[in-house]
């Protein structure tokens, strides 16, 4: 067949191109989400860049990704970039930048997404308002520049995604599933605060509005009975009382206001009921004023526990915290009315928050929510404590209850001059109530001793009189404007101290039964560091030895290292000592060179002897003897030998003028020999260090 008649076939393959694609997704904890619950509660919006078909090849400067997020009702932090299939960020895509509410993804130098993996470009957000936030898709792609030829160019869009941000739970939701601060949140507030009248304790109008709820028992309402009357019968001078009890019901117990003893009788006849409408009890409580007088009025609300009932009829469901809330609220309104109308109202709480309030509140939650009921219906502050505390309490809110004071200690001592033994305390009881107050214990830890017992007022007095405590004392009533008082002066022993240093110290005071109160002071004893028994003392003493020894030679010494001192001239096997040294570390010098000197004493040469113990010392004449530590009262002694070289063999020679002895050519010889050998002394060694000394002369030859 000839070749002329072959056709030829060409064959080609196609090459694979890349695909982009872009989806985005709204994500919280890990799972997609499309609302959130309140502003505040942020999200992801999370996008995946995703290449398949082929490797999408990005040039330098190519925007492979871009977003327009919402411009309202949210903020942004900046975006991240992570990959899957390999989870490798591909050299060059792993940046993305937010200005305002746009996000861009630039590559500066071109990078390569392989083909089946994955980029996730997250955008954490932040709800600023409720309504809804939508991501549209059409500002949302991939390959925003166009950078890539793909398969297909229209899938690079997002999808829209759309978050609905809800309104944020209110209190009144999160209080009735158990919210214990959402409950205090949702209480109304209070009209106070208030100041006592000036002269509560001289009379007032009280006014009591009591809880009688069957959650107190017998024996603590026996207390609140017994607290009360207290009350009552300290003010019962100038002022008068009406009550209120209060349960399920509120009811008056007095007819208006009335004398202590008839109000007394009439809290005594008080019995349990069941639950507690505190609001009854105010109102019917504040509209009970007959009989009243001219003086301040005053609302005393004492509960055991937060009201519960928002009206009469006993139906309002324990369970529920709506409940509490409620009641509470209609109480502190009752309340605040009671101050607008001109009453102080106090607050008095005894005992433990109520067991009744909802079960999923724990104890603490309990006490919060009560003392911030409390908080409201007592205008900004209330009292509490045990039941046996209620007497002391209500004087103290009405500002009646005795006081305390310590006033500063005085040292003292048995011998003039001495060191000082004890401190005596003054210890001051003030009464601004018109009646005495009895039964006020007074109790110091530390004093063993009451010494004197002082009053303003008549009636005062502690039992026992005189000795330790503790101390049981009746203060006198206030008379006209001059308040009781009574006056103790007890004695604390003060233990030994260090009069060079002083000593300081505090001492506190308690009261109790009826009255309440602490108070703490303190003493001081100054240091005395120049008193003789501080002071130390040096002492010096000089001893020539063998050869050297002569009465009429003088050595002289030097102190240094605290205030100056005269330096010391001792004559031989004689002594002298600096005294009145304080505390502190000095140095001895010893002024005369050329000789070899120890210090010695009973122990070997080279140490100091003292009553302190032995200090390392220098050898050399000359030196300094350092490191001498002078304490109070403390006496340190160096004995300062000076002696001859083992070799000497020279006896004692007095030189005068006028005078010759034989030899001395002889020991002139012997002291050019050994002129530079410093263990052995010379005629000019002597005469330097004794003094006065000097070299005979031609005419002293005979």
């Amino acid at each position: 067949m000839a070749l002329d008649h072959v056709r030829p076939r060409f064959y080609y393959t196609r090459r694979p191109t890349p695909d982009l694609t872009a989806v985005k997704t709204a994500r919280k904890n890990g799972g997609s989400i499309t609302t959130v619950t309140q502003p505040d509660d942020t999200f992801d919006w999370r996008i995946e860049v995703k290449a398949t078909g082929a490797a999408a090849v990005f040039p330098a400067g190519a925007v492979w990704f871009r977003d327009v997020l919402p411009a309202a009702g949210a903020t942004y932090s900046a975006p991240t970039v992570t990959a899957a299939n390999p989870v490798t960020v591909p050299a060059g895509l792993g940046t993305c930048a937010i200005a305002a509410n746009i996000v861009t993804c630039t590559t500066a130098a071109g990078g390569t997404l392989a083909s089946g993996q994955s980029l996730y470009v997250t955008i954490p957000v932040d709800p600023t308002g409720t309504g809804t936030l939508t991501n549209t898709g059409a500002t949302c792609q991939a390959d925003y520049s166009g950078s890539v030829t793909e398969s297909s160019e229209g899938n690079n869009a997002c999808a829209n995604s759309t978050v609905t941000v809800n309104t944020a739970a209110s209190n009144t939701d999160l209080c009735a599933a158990g919210d214990v601060s959402a409950c205090i949140a949702l209480l109304i507030g209070h009209n106070g605060p208030q100041q006592n009248p000036p002269d509560a304790c001289s009379g007032i109008d009280a006014n009591f509005v009591i809880d009688r709820s069957l959650s107190i028992s017998d024996s603590e309402l026996s207390q609140l009975q017994g607290g009360i009357t207290s009350f009552a019968s300290a003010l019962a001078g100038g002022s008068k009382f009406a009550g209120t009890q209060f349960s399920t019901t509120a009811e008056t117990i007095t007819s208006g206001y009335q004398s202590a003893a008839t109000f007394n009788t009439a809290v005594n006849a008080i019995d349990q009921q069941f639950y507690t409408w505190t609001e009854g009890g105010i109102q019917t409580g504040a509209g009970n004023t007959a009989n009243g007088t001219a003086n301040p009025d005053m609302m005393f609300i004492v509960t055991d526990g937060s009201p519960n009932q928002n009206d009469n009829s006993g139906s309002d469901d324990l369970s529920l915290s709506m409940t509490w809330v409620t009641a509470a609220n209609d109480a502190i309104t009752a309340a605040n009315a009671a101050r607008t109308a001109g009453y102080v109202v106090r607050a008095v709480y005894a005992g433990d928050p109520d067991t009744n309030m909802p079960a999923s509140w724990d104890a603490a939650e309990r006490l919060a929510f009560a003392n911030a009921v409390l908080t409201g219906l007592g205008g900004g502050t209330f009292l509490s404590g045990s039941w046996d505390q209620i007497a002391q309490n209500l004087l103290q809110s009405a500002g009646c209850d005795p006081t305390v004071n310590k006033s500063a200690g005085v040292p003292g001592h048995s011998v003039a001059g001495g060191a000082f033994e004890y401190v005596d305390w003054t210890i001051t009881l003030t009464n601004s109530a018109l009646t005495t107050k009895t039964g006020v214990v007074v109790h110091d830890a530390n004093a063993n001793n009451l010494i004197s017992v002082a009053q303003i007022g008549t009636g005062g007095s502690c039992s026992p009189a005189s000795g330790a405590g503790d101390w049981t004392c009746v203060i006198p009533a206030k008379v006209g404007s001059t308040n009781g008082q009574l006056t103790l002066t007890v004695r604390t022993t003060l233990a030994a101290y260090n009069i060079c240093t002083g000593t300081s110290g505090t001492n506190t005071v308690t009261v109790s039964g009826g009255a309440t109160g602490t108070s703490t002071a303190s003493f001081n004893i100054a240091a005395l560091p120049n008193d003789p028994s501080c002071l130390g003392t040096i002492v010096v003493h000089k001893e020539e030895a063998g050869s050297l020894a002569n009465a009429a030679n003088t050595w002289n010494f030097a102190l240094s290292g605290g205030t100056a001192k005269a330096n010391l001239s001792i004559s031989d096997a004689n002594q002298d000592s600096w005294t009145g040294l304080a505390t502190g570390t000095y140095t001895v010098t010893e002024l005369n060179l050329g000789h070899v000197a120890t210090c010695s004493g009973t122990v070997a040469d080279g140490a100091f002897v003292t009553t302190h113990g032995t200090a390392t010392n220098p050898t050399d004449v000359g030196q300094s003897h350092g490191s001498l530590s002078v304490v109070a009262a403390g006496r340190r002694t160096c004995t300062s030998r000076t002696r001859p070289a083992p070799d000497d063999r020279h006896q004692q020679v007095e030189l005068s003028p006028g005078r010759r002895r034989r030899g001395r050519q002889r020991h002139l010889d012997d002291r050019r020999h050994r002129r530079h050998q410093p263990d052995h002394f010379g005629l000019d060694d002597l005469r330097h260090a004794a003094g006065g000394f000097r070299r005979p002369g031609a005419g002293d030859h005979r």
